[in-house]
């Protein structure tokens, strides 16, 4: 099924991560995140499975991004490919800092600045 609101579904989705790693403490990161920067550099096979699982996780979100500006909720000078690189950043740097912190409170700091960034793209009133 198609979200007819796909921003609020990726910020929904980031939400129902943090309260999942708010309850098991933010002590592992992102286990993608984690076997890529460790195995990259060693094992150029590794590094392609990774990079393809990053690319259709960055895919997704730019469909997604590009589906809000048809419906007329997200600017159209927004380009999808590079707001969706930039969020997939920003989740997996949100996770490094928290892992790193030990400290959930930097999730919820994290996704408020998600949703200012989800916020800045929308078109005001949508």
């Amino acid at each position: 099924m198609r979200s007819t609101h796909p921003m609020a579904t990726i910020l929904q989705s980031f939400e129902t991560g943090i309260r999942v790693l708010e309850v098991a403490r933010p002590n592992l990161g992102c286990p993608l995140n984690n076997l890529a920067q460790e195995m990259s550099p060693i094992d150029s096979g590794f590094q392609k499975r990774t990079e393809r699982v990053f690319k259709l996780w960055t895919e997704t979100f730019a469909k997604a991004i590009l589906r809000a500006i048809k419906l007329g909720q997200v600017r159209k000078s927004v380009d999808p490919k590079s707001a969706a690189l930039y969020l997939v950043a920003q989740i997996e740097g949100i996770l490094s800092l928290a892992k790193n912190s030990q400290d959930s409170r930097t999730l919820r700091s994290g996704l408020r600045s998600i949703s200012g960034f989800i916020g800045h793209l929308l078109i005001p009133g949508r």
